[in-house]
């Protein structure tokens, strides 16, 4: 059975392999989790486990593609996306110089990207997601990096 973790790290391997190969000459990169081992006496055994390894609390891949801002990227499994959210508003970004994106493995080969966007209303930033594309079995229907 595969664990949670793998099947993270795979996704984010994917969404780096999609970028670089639908984007030429752009360069990602991929912060993985990182295992630690520790012994354990009851059992007797070394055991693993993993923790997160998140740019900034909540990016997992960093984008740069000739010609566009700088992307950010969280790539997950969940299908929750208001926790992500809440760690996303905690970094103070500047999103006139940068795109800041939620990746989605929704599985059976679909894929929902969705993108931060803030506004200012009754004196207060107002942040929120919107979906700025699909990529059902590698073929997106949008231009997702606008």
């Amino acid at each position: 059975m595969t664990s949670n973790v793998a099947k993270g790290g795979a996704f984010q391997r994917w969404v780096k392999s999609y970028i670089e190969t639908n984007y030429p000459g752009s360069v990602v990169h991929n912060e993985t989790s990182s295992s630690k081992a520790y012994f354990d006496k009851k059992a007797n055994e070394i055991k693993y486990f993993s923790h997160r390894n998140d740019i900034l609390g909540c990016i997992d891949l960093i984008a740069v593609i000739p010609g566009k801002k700088t992307i950010f990227i969280q790539a997950t499994l969940h299908k929750a996306t208001g926790y992500r959210l809440k760690e996303f508003v905690v970094v103070p970004w500047n999103l006139d110089h940068c795109i800041v994106q939620l990746w989605q493995d929704k599985g059976g080969g679909r894929k929902v990207i969705q993108q931060l966007s803030q506004h200012i209303e009754g004196g207060c930033v107002v942040s929120s997601l919107t979906t700025v594309g699909e990529i059902i079995r590698g073929k997106c229907d949008t231009e997702i990096f606008e």
